[in-house]
């Protein structure tokens, strides 16, 4: 129980966020922000007061419903250390728009579904139960969705309140489908579990092709709610609207949060399933190149900044598939350690910082074109835009969303360009900053894998890279050599007001992390260890989706896909020894490296 003193804190300050206005009046707006922010600070401690429990000795709570691992570890904290840098960013530019709206009485229940969602995300990285894989995906989902449209009297945010929960109920309901065929197949709900009683199927051939065909569609239908989370082609059409339609800090909360979580449960899947299931790891791949080139090509022709950066979500949720698909991996005793799992925390890591530090500059920029809404945190800052005249052609100030207003804004406000500049530069991949350290990561993951699999989601990824930094690049020349409107000022006004403080933070993080990258890369592979099932499974190759006996299986079988192939002696080298390399004692134990690269 211990183990999960983070979501203890969470629920409790839930609880108390609901409760705070029976002794405070509701309109309180900024006692329930820091109730909120303190309960998510006293989680983000708890998580390092469990790491020693969680790491150096993993294991499973109530009868295996839950999983404790270094993985699981990791994203907590990562999800938790995310929701801070949201609470930061509704602090410094949403608080004053709750007050303009005359939503401050609504504070309590909108902290209360933020803290609900994280709690649900944290179960989502932390168990292979198909059960709690349900129940944490839903709980992590419904207060999404009311998120999103909490704009009451925004009618972009109630349109794409209303698509966020359409695609999010049918995908639910698929999803509960697949699990009850699961359930139904092979009499149990852990994943782990499922693995071993595959194996346990009728000896008569037809049989055999009935439950491996109905298998196959429930692992698909499962699949479909994971990849709702991620935005994950062609499950993605809610995700530029509902990114366009929320509050920004709620968009920046489902562009980064949503898919760690979403990507760390799809990992445990992957994990659990692929070595058994053979043409899992090339689906994977082939939907990461999918969703990979859709999400690029359908930011080029985007002039809302939130649209863009929703396409380019998209895009990178599919750079993790790709490196999620290579099934590489060693086990000692109960510990899996995987090269997907380790690129997979890697990424997430500095994505935290590229994603989110876009989605604050947008903020930041949005603000300082439109001007302060209320009096509160952004006091200081002046619109740059004229003010509204008389007439149906111009009754509302610039919501700083579009590029056209990004139009000069280099000479108009250099600092918040600077930091867009940084942001968009990593979310590239350019060297010296930590996105191209990220990429180089699933590059060499994907190299390592030695199989045409690896080579073709090389190829993708290079591709990608390239029609990226078309619609990125096209955003700087906005800023840097579009001249501005006329109308706008055109004097260099440096103001730093609080949201732009917090922009600046994460855009220097966007540089100077890339320094300690031999350091990132050894703490990935530290804590890239999942929990495998007990005892190890037996050395039984599957073609296909074909499940059975290992009787009813062909003395030689056939050659399995390319990436499910065992390592070759050329990539072997780049895998952790299997012993004793991989026990915890002595990953734990070892330090960082002394000459980091």
């Amino acid at each position: 129980m211990f183990r999960l003193l983070p979501e203890a804190v969470l629920a409790l300050a839930a609880i108390g966020t609901l409760l705070a206005p029976i002794f405070r009046p509701r309109k309180d707006l900024l006692i329930a922000g820091i109730g909120a922010a303190t309960g998510v600070l006293a989680a983000f401690v708890a998580v390092f007061l469990v790491r020693a429990a969680c790491v150096q000795t993993p294991g499973t709570l109530f009868g295996g419903l839950l999983v404790e691992d270094s993985f699981g570890w990791a994203l907590r904290m990562l999800l938790l250390l995310f929701s801070g840098i949201v609470l930061a960013l509704w602090f410094t530019d949403s608080h004053d728009k709750f007050l303009a709206r005359g939503q401050a009485g609504d504070s309590p229940e909108f902290f209360l579904l933020l803290l609900i969602a994280i709690l649900g995300m944290s179960l989502m990285v932390q168990t292979t139960n198909l059960l709690i894989i349900f129940i944490a995906v839903e709980l992590a989902s419904l207060p999404s969705y009311v998120l999103a449209g909490f704009r009451k009297t925004h009618r972009l945010g109630a349109e794409a309140a209303l698509k966020y929960v359409l695609f999010g109920a049918a995908a639910a309901a698929v999803m509960a489908y697949g699990m009850s065929l699961l359930y139904g197949l092979y009499g149990t709900l852990d994943l782990r579990d499922i693995t071993h009683a595959a194996l346990a199927a009728p000896a008569t051939p037809a049989a055999n092709h009935a439950r491996s065909l109905i298998g196959a569609l429930a692992l698909a239908a499962l699949l479909v709610g994971v990849g709702f989370k991620i935005a994950m082609v062609p499950l993605h059409f809610w995700c530029p609207d509902v990114f366009e339609g929320a509050p920004i800090d709620i968009a920046t909360f489902l562009a980064v949060a949503s898919k760690t979580a979403g990507l760390g449960l799809l990992m445990r899947i992957v994990m659990a399933l692929g070595p058994r299931i053979e043409w899992l790891g090339p689906a994977v791949l082939a939907l990461g190149a999918l969703t990979c080139f859709w999400g690029n090509l359908a930011a080029f022709p985007q002039r809302n900044i939130k649209r863009l950066l929703a396409w380019s979500s998209v895009a990178h949720a599919g750079y993790m598939l790709m490196a999620m698909s290579v099934l590489l991996h060693n086990q000692t005793g109960s510990l899996q350690w995987s090269a997907a799992a380790e690129a997979l925390l890697f990424y997430l890591a500095l994505y935290l910082f590229m994603n989110g530090g876009a989605f604050v500059a947008a903020a930041a920029i949005a603000q300082r074109l439109s001007g302060p809404t209320a009096a509160g945190m952004s006091i200081g800052v002046r619109a740059m835009v004229p003010p509204p005249t008389a007439g149906p052609s111009n009754t509302l100030h610039a919501t700083g969303e579009d590029l056209a207003d990004y139009a000069g804004l280099a000479k108009r406000a250099p600092v918040l360009a600077a930091c867009m500049l940084v942001c968009l530069l990593s979310l590239t991949g350019i060297p010296l900053t930590i996105g191209f350290a990220a990429k180089l990561k699933v590059f060499t993951v994907l190299l390592n894998a030695g199989t045409l699999g690896g080579w073709l989601g090389v190829a993708a990824l290079a591709i990608n890279t390239v029609l990226a930094a078309f619609y990125y690049f096209r955003v700087i020349r906005q800023m840097y050599l579009v001249p501005p409107s006329p109308a706008a000022e055109e004097v260099p006004v440096i103001e730093i007001a609080p949201v732009t403080v917090v922009a600046l933070l994460l855009a220097a993080i966007n540089i100077l992390a890339f320094a300690g990258y031999g350091l990132l890369d050894w703490g990935a592979r530290r804590y890239s260890l999942l929990l495998a099932s007990e005892p190890p499974p037996p050395t039984v190759s599957l073609h296909g989706p074909h499940f059975g006996r290992p009787e009813d299986l062909p003395e030689t079988p056939p050659a399995p896909l390319a990436l499910a192939s065992p390592p070759s002696e050329r990539n072997t080298r780049s895998l952790p020894s299997p012993s004793p390399a991989i026990p915890p004692a002595s990953v734990l134990a070892a330090g960082p490296p002394q000459n980091p690269r």
